[in-house]
């Protein structure tokens, strides 16, 4: 953080014009039916997004005989947040230990429309259903992987990465308090907000205190796409708002980096699957 981005975020709430909310971009996956996650058998929602604004819905539940079913749909996000698609079911296609054959179209069960307020919670309209709740199905527990300092770098509004740093986080079951530091070592920010699961990666939302020399500035902060992946790389987009001004564009820093390890030597060494109290098997890609 330095005296510069202090500048291009008055410059950006000068010049930003109040704007639509940000596209929401759903987390690919297991999302389970309103209140229908009680730990036994049931029905749910396959999603898939590439990178894009394309979704391949597919909806895993039963017939009305007890028989298991599965149906497909497919369409873009519209709006960023708004996906409508046809539930079509197939028939004749290989079955487990069977020859093999091509799937046949069978029949379409009716339209499906899935509103999303965030990567990981929506509303979902089946055929013949109302409108019930849908949430990315949280089946592991990566916090774990935050609780580090990072060496870390980012970029903000231009194609170029800043000098590097030091981020630590500190996070429990729903909250998250991080210390930014500069190179030099002088604290830059420090933040304090919740924390959500969203799939393999976190969200958090509350107020920045920054530091330019002498002076500091409060913001409110929302981190998106928080992670830490098998190897210790952290990624996030850090969005900052000016608490006078909520409505307007936020700024964006998109942020990376590598955690520390423990071990002690003439340098630091990045973390280890014991650090991240990972199988070591996980680290064998050679």
């Amino acid at each position: 953080m330095s005296k510069r981005l202090n500048g291009l975020m008055a410059a950006a709430l000068a010049a930003f014009i109040s704007t639509p909310a940000l596209a929401i971009l759903p987390d690919s996956g297991m999302w389970s039916i309103g209140a229908e996650l009680n730990g036994n058998p049931g029905r749910g929602i396959q999603i898939d997004r590439q990178g894009g604004s394309t979704l391949i819905l597919t909806y895993f539940g039963y017939r009305a005989d007890g028989s298991s079913l599965f149906l497909q749909a497919a369409g873009t996000l519209k709006d960023g947040k708004q996906f409508d698609g046809v539930l079509t079911e197939y028939r004749n296609g290989r079955a487990l230990g069977g020859q093999a054959r091509d799937g046949e179209f069978a029949q379409e069960a009716g339209p499906v429309r899935i509103v999303f307020d965030s990567s990981t919670t929506a509303t979902i309209t089946l055929p013949g259903e109302a409108p019930q709740r849908l949430q990315r199905f949280q089946f592991e527990d990566l916090r774990n992987r935050l609780n580090f300092t990072f060496f870390h770098s980012s970029a903000q509004d231009y194609a170029r990465m800043s000098s590097s740093g030091e981020i630590t986080f500190k996070v429990d079951a729903n909250s998250l308090i991080a210390v930014e530091r500069s190179n030099a070592g002088s604290i830059a920010c420090e933040y304090s907000g919740n924390l959500q699961p969203t799939g393999d990666s976190f969200s958090s939302e509350g107020t920045a205190q920054c530091f330019f020399g002498a002076t500091s500035q409060a913001y409110l902060y929302s981190m998106r796409e928080l992670k830490v992946d098998e190897f210790g790389a952290l990624t996030a987009r850090f969005y900052f708002r000016h608490p006078s001004y909520p409505e307007l564009r936020p700024s964006l820093r998109s942020v990376a980096g590598i955690c520390k390890g423990s071990a002690a030597n003439i340098d630091v060494y990045r973390c280890d699957p014991s650090d991240l109290k990972l199988d070591p098997g996980l680290w064998k890609e050679w």
